[in-house]
């Protein structure tokens, strides 16, 4: 009986935790077909006598921030690491996507008629149920921390670009929680990258201590209509959130 508009998030899925899965599934897939098209794409208009900055370029300048392509002050020098790239994208869009149809033709629209004690049975949700949600959001967030973590140690062994240096080289994370509270307001003021893959790392210890939590404890305080409205997006960004971290 919920009573959420049409427009309310994914609402259309609401009774529906097999249908729910389907969505996301697809939705990432979109996302990451769009990631690799766009960079071969770009890749193709690149000009390597124009600054990124100039060039209307979205994907490639974040490809290279992660030192990927053998960039030299600024410049793609080997566009071999970024084809790569965009070619694992559009291969797991297509698993994405094949994982999407799965579900939504082949698997049950409900994972909880599934029996009890089965693993599809154990992620199954209801909207005005906070304990399994928040539990499924605890899962969520693991993810996420694992996906800082990925970043940070790429950092430290392999090495991100330095615009300061305009040269990719290791960077080794400070973390300095001193640091860390003081930049909350004002962290677009950060000009160390030592202090950038600080935060990341301790991004990675307060997601996944809080995935650890929200998924042994129960929900704190009334679950009111307001909330459960609210996780039909949330849930959507987290799913976003992992994609792109992918």
């Amino acid at each position: 009986n919920v009573t959420y508009d049409w427009y309310a998030g994914n609402s259309g899925t609401t009774n529906r935790s097999g249908k729910f899965i389907a969505a996301h599934a697809a939705h990432a897939g979109l996302m990451m077909f769009w990631a690799g098209a766009f960079t071969l794409f770009e890749l193709a208009r690149y000009d390597a006598s124009v600054p990124f900055g100039n060039q209307n370029l979205i994907c490639l300048p974040h490809i290279a921030g992660l030192g990927i392509g053998g960039i030299e002050n600024g410049v793609i020098t080997e566009p071999y690491g970024m084809t790569v790239v965009a070619v694992l994208h559009l291969i797991f869009s297509g698993v994405l996507g094949a994982g999407g149809i799965l579900h939504s033709t082949r698997y049950d629209g409900d994972l909880g008629n599934y029996p009890e004690g089965s693993r599809p049975k154990k992620f199954d949700f209801e909207w005005d149920d906070p304990d399994k949600l928040t539990f499924i959001l605890g899962h969520h967030l693991i993810f996420l921390g694992l996906g800082n973590i990925q970043f940070v140690e790429w950092a430290q062994y392999h090495g991100i670009y330095d615009a300061a240096t305009g040269a990719t080289r290791q960077v080794v994370y400070n973390l300095d929680l001193g640091m860390i509270w003081n930049h909350q307001a004002d962290f677009l003021q950060v000009s160390s990258l030592e202090d950038v893959m600080g935060g990341h790392a301790f991004l990675a210890f307060f997601t996944i201590i809080g995935g650890v939590f929200h998924i042994i404890t129960k929900q704190f305080g009334e679950y009111t209509e307001f909330k459960g409205k609210g996780l039909l997006s949330a849930e959507s960004v987290l799913s976003y959130s992992l994609a792109g971290v992918g």
